[in-house]
């Protein structure tokens, strides 16, 4: 539990240089870009990215692929061997113990983050899959009190996962996912894009866990990087959580970024 809070505390500690409110934020995104050529760039580093993960959305099928449709090998006299008969009832890589946070059927978070002492966001997760496929929402809302002021981010996923929940067996708890899908902001206007997410999590122990969920989008032809690190504490089927959560715009553009806390229930 000391871990979580040191986690926390020195996050505040780190956010006290952030300044501005949620209109400087949203104005900060709709200015145009200084020169001709800096007006690409947020399609030039979306392109860069999937190219960037070319190679691992291949590595990503591939072991999807063999760990779905492996063949089963045979003894002299025809019948399966026990190591792939073993192998089947694991379900391959996608093995899901009840309760952990890796590959879960369903999975809920909801955070707390602090940005500064006139903004806070309440951030909530959902995450529903079976094996491979998966489903990701996250809903951001950002609460301003003095002038008093909202906006929204909402991201959706279709989700393709590799991994395992259990510690004990192949890939010690490790899953690694990518995901396709599209975010809207809602504030004084609104605007949809197309968003990217690579969240990977590591859980050593079913007690102890750490993640990192980078995420790209663009908002008014603005590149957006949203990266969350974390680390978590619990049992089965429940997790405390302390994190911290940086979005920063292209060019040195306006910022939001802060520690947060919360719970992770899954399924």
């Amino acid at each position: 539990m000391r871990i979580l809070f040191t986690f926390f505390w020195v996050g505040i500690v780190s956010s006290f240089s952030l300044a501005g409110t949620l209109d400087t934020y949203e104005e900060g995104l709709k200015e145009k870009n200084s020169t001709s050529s800096s007006s690409h760039s947020a399609s030039t580093i979306v392109h860069s990215v999937d190219e960037g993960t070319g190679h691992m959305l291949e590595s990503l099928l591939a072991g999807i692929i063999t760990s779905c449709f492996r063949s089963d090998h045979h003894d002299e006299a025809g019948n399966a061997t026990q190591e792939d008969e073993s192998f089947d009832d694991m379900g391959g890589a996608y093995l899901h113990n009840r309760g952990n946070l890796t590959l879960p059927y369903v999975r809920v978070d909801y955070n707390w983050q602090y940005i500064d002492s006139n903004l806070y966001a309440q951030d909530v997760h959902l995450e529903v899959g079976y094996k491979a496929i998966g489903f990701l929402g996250r809903y951001t809302q950002y609460s301003q009190s003095d002038p008093k002021d909202e906006m929204t981010i909402d991201q959706y996923y279709l989700m393709l996962r590799y991994g395992t929940s259990d510690p004990d067996i192949n890939l010690e708890g490790l899953e690694v996912a990518l995901g396709m899908g599209v975010a809207t902001l809602k504030g004084n206007a609104d605007e949809s894009n197309f968003a990217l997410t690579l969240p990977i999590k590591y859980y050593p122990k079913k007690w102890l866990g750490f993640e990192f969920r980078p995420a790209w989008y663009s908002f008014y032809e603005k590149f957006i990087s949203d990266y969350d690190i974390s680390t978590s504490v619990g049992s089965q089927f429940f997790h405390l959580r302390a994190g911290y959560r940086w979005q920063w715009v292209q060019h040195d553009g306006p910022k939001l970024k802060g520690p947060y806390l919360g719970v992770s229930i899954s399924f």
